[in-house]
């Protein structure tokens, strides 16, 4: 029995390259596994969607079935709670076009407009394209050390429809975050989570947060709740669920004799090869 666990697909709506590893060859793999965790709902009607484009109702009906969002546990964070005057917005996911990255820099840019009293970080930023914006690198506990910080963290509309980890790294240590109005972001944030729909939504909401301090530590100390709710010592437990279930389903041999002595024999030895206990046995290629 075979099961895995999907962060990443190469759908045709993110892949801009004229050669795509062919989707149809990853369902075709994702078909052989008893379960596949993929980490958002979004993500596994995506990948439903694509798969209808190759393959018959029966085929995409198993795949439905083989496939359980499964949610990406929390990082518990190494951190020294850092606090500043600035009003600092982070965007510390990757600055790329699948990200929403240019949309992001257009509102900023207007927000600059209108007013100078904060600064964008973004850590895996290469060059500092605007004036207000940082890109100071760190390790990993600087980095997160830093991000605690922050005013305030922004995630665009994205196109793979999946989870931000860059956004669960900054709730974590209690950084508010204003999300586009997605069902993958619902997934993620549920109700710490702040939602914008369009530009003049999110520059309502990003000004409050940037001029009311009680508003925007209301909005952190939901973000530290729902990472309580988050942290891996529960989200293991749908992974550890996924292995119960397809373990109990393996067919097994009846409580023979043989079965005992096998039995008895990997006790014995803690781990053992296919031909370790074939020779125990003494028993032939059969």
């Amino acid at each position: 029995a075979i099961i895995g666990y999907t962060h990443w697909t190469e759908f045709k709506e993110i892949t801009n390259y004229e050669y795509q590893v062919g989707l149809a060859y990853n369902i075709v793999g994702l078909l052989q596994m008893s379960k596949c965790g993929i980490n958002t709902q979004a993500q596994k009607d995506l990948v439903l969607k694509n798969a209808k484009e190759y393959f018959n109702d029966d085929v995409v009906a198993k795949l439905d079935n083989i496939l359980e969002p499964h949610y990406l546990g929390w990082e518990t964070p190494k951190y020294e709670k850092q606090t500043t005057d600035k009003k600092i917005i982070v965007y510390n996911h990757r600055p790329h076009t699948y990200k929403n990255y240019p949309w992001f820099l257009e509102q900023m840019d207007k927000l600059w407009d209108k007013r100078k009293d904060f600064e964008v970080w973004v850590p895996l930023a290469e060059s500092r394209e605007r004036e207000y914006i940082t890109n100071e690198k760190f390790d990993r506990v600087g980095y997160f050390s830093k991000l605690s910080s922050c005013r305030v963290g922004v995630c665009c509309r994205q196109k793979y429809e999946g989870w931000a980890i860059s956004a669960t790294d900054g709730m974590s240590v209690g950084v508010p975050y204003m999300f586009s109005d997605n069902d993958y972001y619902h997934e993620l944030a549920n109700d710490a989570g702040i939602y914008y729909d369009g530009g003049d939504e999110f520059f309502g909401k990003i000004n409050n947060l940037l001029d009311n301090k009680n508003l925007r530590n209301d909005w952190s100390n939901k973000s530290l709740d729902r990472f309580e709710q988050g942290k891996w010592e529960t989200a293991i437990n749908q992974f550890d669920n996924m292995l119960n279930e397809t373990i109990s389903n393996l067919p097994t041999i009846g409580e023979t004799d043989s079965y005992k002595r096998i039995l008895d024999f990997i006790h014995k030895k803690k781990s053992v090869s296919k031909d370790d206990i074939l020779d125990y046995l003494n028993w032939g290629v059969r």
